[in-house]
C-alpha cells in the first residue's frame, strides 16, 4: 500500500535530523581478516567513534566482560571459530 503524506508531514520529515549524543558511541568491531578490522577501525575512528576491535569471537567476548557493553557490533557473520550471531 503506498500512502501519500501531506505536506505538513512531508516537511516534518524533510526538516528531521538525528540526534548526536554528546558521549562517544562505542564500537566493538569483530572481523577474522586484519585488514578488513583494520580499515573499518580506521574508518570509524576518523568520524569520532570509540573503537575496541577483535580478530575472533573470543577476543570479543574478552572485550565485552572487560570494558562493558558497546553502543554498535560490527562483525561478519563466519568466523573460522565462532559464527557471529553467537558473539
Amino acid at each position: 500500500m503506498i500512502h501519500d503524506f501531506d505536506t505538513s508531514t512531508r516537511a516534518a520529515a524533510s526538516s528531521w535530523k538525528p540526534q548526536r549524543s554528546t558521549d562517544p558511541v562505542r564500537v566493538l568491531v569483530v572481523n577474522d581478516e586484519s585488514a578488513v578490522l583494520w580499515s573499518i577501525d580506521q574508518t570509524l575512528r576518523s568520524e569520532g567513534y570509540i573503537t575496541v576491535t577483535a580478530l575472533d569471537g573470543a577476543s570479543a567476548v574478552r572485550a565485552v566482560e572487560r570494558l562493558g557493553q558497546f553502543d554498535l557490533l560490527i562483525t561478519n557473520l563466519y568466523h573460522d571459530s565462532q559464527p557471529g550471531q553467537t558473539i
